[in-house]
This record gives C-alpha cells, structure tokens and sequence, in this order.
C-alpha cells in the first residue's frame, strides 16, 4: 500500500469505464511514463481483507489484493499473465475506500461488448477464446486462486498483433482456500453454478426474476464434439462434472 497523497501525483484519472454494485472503475494513466491504467474505486465496506504477514509484521490487505498479486506476482513484466497486474493499491477516505490501480491493456474491452460487436463468432474464433479462458483458470488454480465470479463482463479480449487474447478482472469474489467446501454464492446470481440449481427452473427472489438453464444443444446445431463439452461443463452433480484440469484436453478444444 502507498500514501494516500501518492495516488494524485503517481496518476491521472480520467474517464469512467464501468459500474459495480460495488464499486467504479475508471481509466487512467501512470503520470511517469504515460502507461494506461484502470483505477478501480470500492468502498471497503464491500471488501473482504485477509491478514498477512510480511516480514514478520502482520498486515490486515484486502483479499483482492492478495488474489492478484498471486495471480499475476511481477510487476515488471506487466502483460504476461493471463490476469491483469496490479500495480498500486490506496486506503482513502480515512480507511473507508480501497482504491486499486491495475494495468489496463489497450485495446481491448470485455468479453459481453466483443461478443455483440463481432457476433456470429465462427466455431474456430469461439474455440480459440474458450480455450484461453481454460487456460487462464488452470494457471489461477496452479497460483492458489479460486475466482468464482468467471463471466463475460469478467473477461477483456485484448487486440494483439497475434489475435485476440483474454484478460482475466475483477477478483472481488475470489478465494485462496480450495481445501474445504464453500456454503454462500458469490457474483451474479443469474450465473449460478449449475449445482446450485433444482431441476431446469430456479426462482431468484433477489434479482426478482425466474430462469431456465439448461438446453439442447442439438437443437441448437451445435456439433457433436462442442455439445460434449459443455454438457459436460454444465453436469448438475459437481462430482460427475468434468475437472479444469482434464477440460483443457477435452477433445472439442484440441480440434483445429
């Protein structure tokens, strides 16, 4: 954590990117050289903290904190992680609001706009996507970090010279204990996991709406090999339901 007083001199913020229920986040730029950044504004009465001990002196961080510095450990290769850096993180307003500044990989936006904007999607351009996604939760878990709040408005597709390339957000719902069983959802509610659902209709009282979740995919002509992949992602039983380890090889994602 920095002085509050360095946030103002370190960096300029601009225009706001997008709103939470929690919080804002904002562009911005890193006044020393210029490089984008996204400035992310919470109030911490909405933030979990962890204790840590550094140096043998114990720390009370927020957890996000503490997520995204396992998940992408080395500022000074900003963009080689599949997680967004976090660079700076402040305590204003006399400890009421957690400020976050993160790299900002330009261009890019997330996954919800890219998909509207670009949609249809070929199968090859959903393929290549989907299996970055895999990838970037497989290197989380090999880090110890659970993000339990996985969706497309989580997820930024960069613009690179090679192709798009996804960006792991937003560590707000995250975990770093994957021993034991967890008892509360966390993130949307209209994107519960499939266990968490009874039969094919759920009512959720908090978002004042009711869904049906599951489809057919044949209906859909969605190949054979693809709907194998998400019915198997989608199994209500959580121990019939295809590991992340083993969903990276699934047959589907290593068709070219």
């Amino acid at each position: 954590m920095n002085s509050v007083g360095d946030l103002e001199l370190r960096y300029k913020e601009h225009e706001q990117l997008g709103e939470g229920r929690f919080g804002s986040v904002f562009a911005g730029v890193r006044i020393s050289d210029q490089q984008p950044v996204a400035i992310k504004h919470i109030m911490a009465e909405h933030v979990a903290f962890t204790r840590v001990s550094i140096k043998n002196e114990v720390f009370t961080v927020p957890s996000e904190v503490v997520l995204m510095t396992r998940a992408a450990p080395d500022q000074h290769s900003v963009g080689g992680n599949p997680s967004v850096t976090l660079l700076d993180w402040y305590l204003q307003d006399e400890g009421h609001k957690v400020i976050l500044v993160m790299e900002r990989p330009t261009p890019s936006q997330d996954l919800l706009r890219y998909h509207r904007k670009n949609a249809p999607l070929t199968e090859a351009h959903a393929k290549e996507l989907i299996r970055q996604v895999v990838n970037a939760l497989v290197d989380l878990h090999s880090k110890g970090v659970f993000h339990r709040d996985i969706k497309m408005g989580n997820l930024l597709v960069q613009a690179t010279e090679s192709g798009p390339r996804i960006r792991v957000i937003d560590f707000g719902c995250g975990s770093g204990d994957q021993s034991g069983r967890f008892y509360r959802n966390t993130g949307m509610c209209t994107l519960l996991r499939p266990s968490g659902l009874k039969d094919t209709a759920l009512v959720l009282p908090q978002c004042g709406r009711r869904g049906r979740y599951f489809m057919n995919f044949c209906a859909l002509k969605v190949p054979n090999q693809c709907s194998d992949f998400l019915q198997a992602c989608l199994t209500l039983d959580p121990n019939n339901r295809i590991p992340l380890d083993q969903l990276s090889h699934h047959p589907w994602l290593s068709l070219v």
